[in-house]
């Protein structure tokens, strides 16, 4: 698969920009290693606290940041390679923040996100700031949340986390898992290397991710979902509750929904402004090349998918006989004041080797003869 052989390529480069503390033993691994000395991940100090402004560019070793906390100014990765991480269960407030991290090529070194949640954690985006967070090591996101977690995401700043290499924006990493992901306002751009920009990365699990609000743009990367899953990964439900959301797939993958040859389960779109754009071979909304799919439902909105070659706007991507597409049922409940746009070139019927120009999908169901679907597009060049 050509996606493993870039993968495989890019493994193979060595570039060191930083000194981290390494451990010749080390290897990845999403969990908090014990003991060490600073800027090994190892051992951190637990700082600040309700009513606590910290000064990034003043931090000398790794820290633990607590509840109620501040964080303001710039890590400069070169020169401070320390893993910073928030709290289990704490909330703590983005204050024109940027987390420059560093990437060591070909080392086991800087095992750790731009910025680690221990736990469930919320992020604030103070009012009309710009934060921007990017990975340490190559194969981590730019945010993760350990699995079983939850990381919320809310205020009237802005977040940017955009990764270069294998992981996520926010969520996973390259066989690194992750949990929930909730963004509840606040406008947040994020960008995954051989991930998804929001969601698990290659060869991972990731939790469901909800939008509520908030301005969201999303793209992924090789073989990534724009929101969703990475290369064969398996990821939970996706709920979009309102909000203004644009997902971009990686080749191979949908805009929401699946990468390629991954297992993600049912998205649901309430409300809200939805531009989604599969890449090669995948859905707008739906699964990526040779990806399951659950059930999609739209029950209000105004929402534009559009798939890439021989994928669907909604619903299936591409596939063949041996590694078929497929795809749950396909719902669309709204009043005729809103519209779905459904533009796609050729989906493949359930992996039968057979395509054909075709509106949404054979098992679209909708409530009446005025749902408001436009289609548009059904042509195979």
């Amino acid at each position: 698969m050509k996606a493993m052989l870039v993968i495989a390529v890019m493994m193979g480069l060595g570039l060191g920009l930083a000194s981290c503390s390494k451990d010749d033993n080390a290897v990845i691994n999403p969990e908090t290693p014990d003991g060490g000395v600073p800027g090994d991940g190892g051992q951190a100090t637990l700082i600040g606290g309700h009513g606590k402004v910290i000064p990034l560019n003043e931090l000398f070793s790794d820290a633990i940041i607590a509840d109620g906390s501040t964080l303001t100014g710039t890590l400069d990765g070169e020169k401070q390679p320390y893993k910073i991480s928030i709290a289990d269960g704490a909330t703590v407030t983005l204050d024109n923040v940027t987390i420059n991290g560093v990437h060591i090529m070909g080392d086991q070194q800087c095992l750790w996100a731009g910025l680690s949640c221990e736990g469930d954690a919320t992020l604030i985006l103070a009012d009309s700031t710009v934060n921007t967070v990017k990975n340490f090591n190559r194969y981590y996101p730019c945010i993760h949340v350990p699995a079983g977690h939850t990381l919320t995401i809310q205020g009237y700043g802005s977040l940017v986390a955009v990764n270069n290499y294998f992981g996520a924006g926010i969520g996973g990493g390259f066989g690194i898992n992750c949990g929930n992901i909730v963004i509840k306002s606040g406008t947040v751009t994020a960008t995954g290397g051989g991930a998804a920009g929001i969601g698990s990365g290659f060869n991972a699990t990731c939790g469901d991710i909800t939008i509520e609000s908030g301005t969201v743009t999303a793209t992924g990367g090789l073989s990534g979902a724009g929101i969703g899953c990475g290369y064969s990964a398996t990821c939970g439900d996706i709920f979009i509750e309102s909000g203004t959301v644009t997902a971009t797939g990686g080749d191979n993958a949908a805009g929401i929904g699946g990468g390629e040859n991954a297992t993600y389960g049912d998205i649901t779109i309430e409300s809200g402004t939805v531009t989604a754009t599969g890449g090669s071979s995948g859905a707008g909304i739906g699964c990526g090349y040779s990806a399951t799919c659950g059930d999609i439902t739209i029950i209000g909105g105004t929402v534009l998918a559009q798939g890439g070659y021989w994928a669907a706007g909604i619903g299936c991507g591409c596939g063949n006989k041996n590694s078929p597409s497929i795809c749950g049922n396909i719902s669309i409940n709204i009043s005729i004041d809103n519209v779905v746009y459904a533009d796609f070139r050729v989906t493949a019927i359930k992996g039968r080797g057979e395509s054909r120009p075709i509106g949404i999908s054979d098992k679209v169901k909708c409530d009446n003869n005025l749902c408001g679907i436009i289609i548009w597009g059904g042509h195979n060049t």
